[in-house]
């Protein structure tokens, strides 16, 4: 079989979705398992954080007007009224020309307006000596200054981070809604692959790819991965694979089912699982050229180039911007990490998109040239950079993006 025409690389992934549907289920889980999961509904505040105006300093509530003209040189002197107590309220009565000892984070009691830091005074007996003119709300943080209630304070769409949890337990929230995790099935395909405990001879290679993937994909909380046995070229054994597992997983990669031998076999196996079918037989990238995407019934069916450099760049780039979509993540496009300056010329074929292993030192960008083949280009690398399909090259001193290597 040829390949159907190539399509380029954001085309494809936009054509996919555009035909794909946001999985449905969600589920409710404790905040401390919740980071690294994408919320499925926005979380607003229910209370105000701080309820009440708090110090952010250790030091001495006292009102600002009455500290004009304070500092080292000329200490203003104050009556010591006494100390109030985090997380309790203030028992005796409150003389405003007085100052009061205030931890961080304690209550300031009505008509204070500033609190001057302990570094700022000093304490002599029963005085206590202003050293600085306070203006008004100095070291305070204001009811509903760091949230208010309606705040959204998880996003729907977005990655729960340890802030985010932070915030959500600001709040008294112990639970909150997240997409289900997407649940991949890695299927490995080829007569000369191997296992570890598996004979070896010179004819056969172990199996690189089911690895590779299921470790770039558990780098995303919310895929679960599993590999297969592996399967030796023959089309009823794939399609029996797929279709005794098929309610039980959202995608299955079929690694090594584009490459030649394997190709016609899965594209065939595809066909029997439904409509649209295959979406994209072929994508103007180097490497990963040889990636098919296609969707049967909503249930995702990728098939990855055999080539390890091939298939990592293939699942990377095109594959998991798809699968962020359908987990519900609102940007589905992976943020380059770093900028640096190209040491040589690079060259690069006009009309695909090149994604070069390269080596970051000291803000240089060095590439590391090798065949798709070869898993030492990726475990030498610091990162990939991405010469779009527009351009023919990149020249020595020019400015660069680049990917971290995950």
């Amino acid at each position: 079989m040829e390949f159907l025409k190539t399509q380029k690389r954001k085309f494809a992934i936009e054509n996919f979705i555009k035909n794909l549907s946001i999985i449905s289920d969600n589920q409710i889980i404790s905040i401390e398992e919740s980071s690294g999961r994408i919320v499925a509904k926005d979380k607003t505040a229910s209370i105000d954080v701080p309820s009440l105006p708090r110090s952010t300093v250790d030091g001495y509530a006292c009102i600002s007007g009455l500290t004009s003209g304070a500092s080292h040189n000329n200490p203003i002197p104050f009556e010591y009224g006494g100390e109030i107590i985090i997380g309790e309220k203030y028992k005796g009565e409150i003389d405003k020309n007085k100052v009061y000892y205030i931890p961080t984070g304690a209550i300031v009691p009505d008509g204070f307006d500033a609190v001057v830091m302990i570094e700022n005074s000093e304490r002599v007996n029963d005085t206590v000596y202003v050293e600085k003119s306070l203006y008004k709300g100095e070291n305070i943080i204001y009811k509903g200054e760091d949230v208010k209630i309606g705040d959204v304070i998880a996003n729907k769409g977005e990655i729960l981070r340890s802030v985010d949890i932070g915030i959500l337990a600001s709040q008294g929230i112990r639970e909150i809604p997240v997409h289900k995790k997407v649940k991949i099935a890695i299927i490995p395909t080829g007569k000369e692959l191997r296992r570890s405990e598996d004979s070896m001879d010179d004819y056969s290679i172990y199996d690189i790819n089911s690895y590779l993937l299921k470790s770039l994909f558990s780098e995303f909380k919310y895929f679960d991965a599993k590999i297969f046995e592996i399967v030796k070229d023959d089309e009823i054994v794939l399609r029996d694979m797929i279709k005794e597992n098929y309610d039980d997983f959202d995608v299955f990669i079929v690694s090594g089912g584009s490459s030649k031998g394997m190709r016609d076999i899965t594209v065939d196996v595809i066909e029997q699982f439904g409509t649209p079918g295959i979406l994209t037989h072929g994508i103007n990238m180097s490497p990963g050229k040889p990636t098919i995407l296609s969707l049967c019934n909503n249930k995702i069916i990728f098939g990855a180039p055999g080539h390890p450099v091939s298939s990592y760049i293939s699942a990377r780039f095109v594959m998991i911007p798809i699968l962020n979509y359908f987990a519900g993540k609102k940007e589905i496009f992976e943020r380059a990490t770093g900028r640096g300056i190209i040491s040589v010329d690079i060259p690069s074929k006009h009309g695909m998109d090149d994604f070069v292993r390269v080596k970051v030192k000291d803000g240089i960008i060095t590439p590391i040239f090798g065949q798709s083949g070869m898993i030492s280009t990726l475990s030498d690398s610091d990162g990939i950079i991405i010469i779009g399909n527009e351009k023919e090259g990149l020249y020595k001193g020019e400015k660069a993006e680049y990917y971290e290597m995950i």
